[in-house]
Order: C-alpha cells, then sequence, then structure tokens
C-alpha cells in the first residue's frame, strides 16, 4: 500500500502567525510511494524573528489517500522544529 495521492498539509495557528508556509509549486506537497513530500519555508519579512533563533515547534497535519482498494484517506500530525542556522 502506497499514498496515491496527498489532499492536504496544514499547520498550527502559531506556526501560521510567525510566518511559516507550506511550499507551493514546484515545491507542492507531493506522494512518493511510502512518502508524502512537502517542503516548509519562513516569509521573507519573519526569518529574522527571534522565535526561530531558539525554534519553533510546528504541528504539521497531512491528510492523505492509500492505494489500496477500496482507497483508505488517513491523518497524521507530527511536530517539525524550525529555527534559523
Amino acid at each position: 500500500e502506497t499514498v496515491a495521492s496527498v489532499v492536504s498539509v496544514a499547520l498550527n495557528s502559531e506556526a501560521l502567525a510567525a510566518g511559516v508556509e507550506i511550499g507551493s509549486a514546484p515545491r507542492a506537497p507531493a506522494a512518493s510511494g511510502t512518502d508524502v513530500i512537502f517542503w516548509l519555508q519562513v516569509a521573507v519579512g519573519e526569518q529574522g524573528a527571534a522565535v526561530f533563533t531558539t525554534g519553533l515547534e510546528a504541528r504539521v497535519t497531512v491528510t492523505f489517500t492509500t492505494s489500496a482498494s477500496p482507497a483508505r484517506t488517513l491523518q497524521r500530525t507530527g511536530i517539525i522544529l524550525i529555527r534559523q542556522r
């Protein structure tokens, strides 16, 4: 069973308020075998914000369908630490 399509990738309100964005074309979320690939970026005007010095824990929720027959729609949530290098 593989990931057939990505329905959505969503961020929590704290990450959105800090300027974290989900990549768009050509870096839009995509299915790749058993993986969901997505890029996060920080809005240019927010990249120097103090919150990224210590790191911001962003909650990312991914909703996707599988190749099972019948297809299943699943949702997974994880935490990603975003900080300035």
